[in-house]
């Protein structure tokens, strides 16, 4: 989408926006509403998945919602960088790792003229699709663990949503090693984890839990473990990956901050910051000594 094509619908619309075109909120409403209130904006903005590819990594199956939990995602995201300091403009080199068929990676648009943006997936067929029709970014498949083709310390920013919450520990902790190594120093890195909030909100909603698969003493023992300080990782019968690896995992605060500030400063962790669901950890690769 051309800065003119924003200029133009920001000029239609500047009496409900005051931080201008290239604001995020602008950019949120073009990507949501806008393209709802003008149709014409649909065809100006990154392409959408096929039905099915959406629906392997959101449970959803309409353009429009699925760019709706996007934006959700990038609005949250943004909002942990701003808290830290940040734009996404501090970021040269920006990677979408697990991106699925791009729902996050389509928001990154806006950034690409002047910033590298690469995505990577264990999808062959989102790997495809992508490289296919979002052409301002690269695509790049990975196996189940790393390590992955980047070089080390190539990466400003990592955003990772929903892996860490579904893998083992083992695995968990070989992919943390992986985001150290590709990450430059003082790099940001974004995460997501199942915590107390996800544990709340499956208490509270006995048809989410039952849609996870999670038994009612299998939540139980989440919630010892995390009050432990512990990890606990409950196996998938129709697993992603294989049941052994890729489930649902649950962890604390305490364990992010006793076992993940062994490789990173742990900045923030905000409960249920993505979609009132998966908390948001915020990441700073620590200097080498």
């Amino acid at each position: 989408m051309s800065p003119k094509e924003i200029e133009y619908y920001y000029n239609l619309e500047s009496q409900n926006f005051t931080a201008g075109p290239e604001s995020d909120d602008f950019w949120i409403w073009l990507n949501t509403d806008g393209m709802v209130k003008y149709p014409a904006i649909k065809d100006l903005l990154a392409p959408f998945p096929f039905k099915d590819l959406m629906t392997i990594v959101s449970g959803i199956s309409d353009h429009i919602e699925f760019a709706r939990s996007g934006s959700s995602i990038y609005k949250s995201l943004s909002l942990r960088l701003k808290e830290q300091g940040y734009r996404w403009e501090d970021f040269r080199r920006i990677l979408d790792f697990a991106c699925g068929c791009g729902r996050l990676t389509r928001l990154l648009m806006k950034y690409a003229d002047d910033h590298e943006i690469i995505g990577s997936d264990i999808n062959q067929r989102h790997i495809d699709w992508m490289r296919q029709n979002l052409l301002f970014a690269r695509f790049f498949k990975n196996e189940s663990l790393p390590p992955t083709r980047f070089e080390a310390r190539y990466f400003d920013l990592i955003l990772c949503v929903s892996l860490l919450s579904h893998l083992n520990e083992s695995h968990h902790l070989r992919w943390l090693d992986e985001f150290q190594r590709i990450t430059r120093e003082n790099g940001i890195i974004i995460l997501t984890v199942h915590g107390v909030h996800s544990y709340n909100v499956c208490r509270e909603r006995p048809d989410i839990r039952q849609r996870m698969g999670v038994s009612a003493s299998q939540l139980d023992e989440a919630w010892l473990r995390m009050n432990e300080g512990r990890f606990y990782f409950i196996p998938q019968n129709n697993s992603y990956i294989d049941r052994e690896s890729y489930g649902f995992t649950f962890i604390s605060h305490a364990y992010i901050r006793n076992v993940w500030s062994t490789k990173f400063d742990v900045c923030e962790v905000m409960d249920g910051a993505i979609e009132d669901w998966q908390d948001a950890v915020v990441l700073r690769r620590k200097r080498e000594v």
